[in-house]
This record gives structure tokens, sequence and C-alpha cells, in this order.
């Protein structure tokens, strides 16, 4: 099921074109087990927003159901998207750290690098990294 709602407000110059927003619930019921089914939710979730409902995007924002999020969530993504088209380096850009101290996430205009996924409750990725190489070797299990 997907389903559209409003988004905003939007501060300073980001454009409402630039930010389409769609709910996806990939309803699925399986005989495999927890981490298996965890595993193919993802790759089904993510394939249908990029292949079905947003095919030209460059980037995909995945916000899982159970996330607090701040008022300016969409403003820091907007604000670091561009980076993922820029920096080849970076897989994703998020807005959970699970190792960042202390000092360093108080800095609001600070940002972290890691070479960890924590998997964490808002994340984006660029869309032709999934493309080409995540759902090729997408794993069966163990997300």
């Amino acid at each position: 099921m997907v389903t559209n709602g409003p988004i905003g407000p939007w501060p300073g110059d980001l454009q409402r074109s630039r930010v389409s927003v769609a709910q996806v619930l990939h309803d699925q019921e399986s005989l495999l087990d927890f981490d298996a089914r965890v595993t193919e939710h993802y790759r089904e979730a993510i394939s249908y927003a990029l292949y079905k409902r947003f095919p030209t995007a460059r980037s995909l924002l995945v916000v899982e159901e159970d996330m607090e999020a701040a008022n300016d969530l969409l403003w820091y993504f907007a604000q670091l998207e561009p980076l993922l088209q820029e920096d080849p380096t970076l897989w994703c850009i998020s807005a959970w750290n699970e190792n960042c101290p202390a000092p360093f996430a108080a800095d609001l205009t600070g940002l972290s690098r890691s070479d960890v996924f924590s998997g964490s409750l808002a994340w984006m990725l660029p869309a032709e990294l999934y493309r080409k190489e995540l759902l090729l070797r997408w794993p069966s299990r163990d997300w």
C-alpha cells in the first residue's frame, strides 16, 4: 500500500519539487524466519520505491515507522543529499550514529563519518548505488 502525505513547512530554499513522500507498507505472510523476513522486507520496499514509485529519484530516504523525528529531519537530509551524489565514497547518510561521543553529538554543525552502518531508523542512500550494486548482492537473511 502506498499513500501520499503532506510534508513541510519548507525551510530556506528547499522546493517541494525536490522531495516526494510516500509510505510503503510491504505486507508479506511468509514461512521465513524473522531475520529472513526483515531482509526480504527491506529489499522489496526499497525496490518498490526506486523502481515503481520514484524511478527517477537520485536518492531514497528510508524512515522506519517507529521513528520519532525531529522537526528538521527532512531539512537535514535535503542539505546532505548532494554529498551522496558528489562523493562516491559515501554509502549512505544517517540520522543516527551510535558511535558518536557526547562532545561531537552536541555540535549541531558537525558531521561524523563512520565505516559502520547501524541500521538506523532514518537513512538515505544513492539510488544508483542500490540499483547497480546493493540489489545484486542483497543477502537472503541477516540484513
